[in-house]
């Protein structure tokens, strides 16, 4: 009876560090999607308010980092009239 009780007990552990390191694994990669998160709003603050703050409307791309600067002509339609590259800030 006591080697069935044993090997009962082992699996319930390696069960629990097994959740353990998944937990943990889970809460590394939360962190770093809300740090990436974050970055990227800010980066898109930074377009808006400090970079084309001048013109009416802008677009930041994350993925090529480039910031475009948009204002619109006679007809009503957006021209991209100025576009920086804002790489890592």
């Amino acid at each position: 009876m006591k080697e069935k009780t044993n090997k009962v007990s082992r699996g319930w552990r390696t069960t629990a560090i097994i959740l353990l390191i998944l937990f943990g694994i889970l809460a590394v990669a939360t962190i770093i999607s809300l740090h990436q998160d974050a970055q990227q709003v800010k980066n898109q603050n930074i377009c808006f308010y400090d970079v084309c703050n001048n013109y009416p409307d802008a677009y930041y791309d994350s993925d090529s980092q480039v910031c475009s600067c948009y204002d619109y002509d006679v007809l009503g339609n957006e021209q991209v009239v100025y576009t920086e590259y804002m790489g890592r800030r």
